[in-house]
């Protein structure tokens, strides 16, 4: 995962281009209304429910084909919407922060890819990851 070059000191994250959201502290900010029901999805409880079970290959149908993602126990929503094609995931880690510093993964739009497959892939990713959150609830 590649760091954030910022644009400039005044232009906010929301600003840059290709912007869709960001996690910071594990909390999901999405600004687009058109993925905001990622924020809905159990995730502190689909990863705890990870916990313990070998690696899990994924396939979602996304606009430029069948995809296979992988799920571990160490995985979070930064490794797996890394794995979208449509979707680039940055790190920002601002230089000089003291110990009460953080960082976020900022995620945008691929650099080869549009909005619409941005959006169809991430609801691909969604339902994948809702079907394999009810198949782990159904194992246990």
């Amino acid at each position: 995962m590649e760091r954030l070059e910022p644009i400039d000191e005044d232009t906010p994250i929301e600003l840059y281009p290709g912007f869709l959201g960001y996690i910071w502290d594990l909390e999901l900010a999405i600004v687009d209304s058109k993925i905001e029901f990622m924020k809905d999805f159990e995730w502190k409880k689909y990863f705890d429910a990870l916990q313990y079970l070998p690696e899990r290959i994924l396939t979602m149908n996304l606009s430029l084909g069948a995809t296979e993602i992988s799920i571990t126990e160490d995985s979070h929503l930064a490794t797996i919407l890394d794995q979208v094609p449509s979707i680039k995931v940055t790190l920002d880690v601002p230089d000089n922060q003291g110990p009460g510093g953080g960082a976020a993964h900022v995620f945008f739009i691929g650099d080869n890819s549009d909005y619409k497959s941005a959006v169809n892939d991430i609801n691909a990713l969604m339902e994948v990851l809702r079907t394999d959150f009810r198949s782990i609830a159904c194992d246990k």
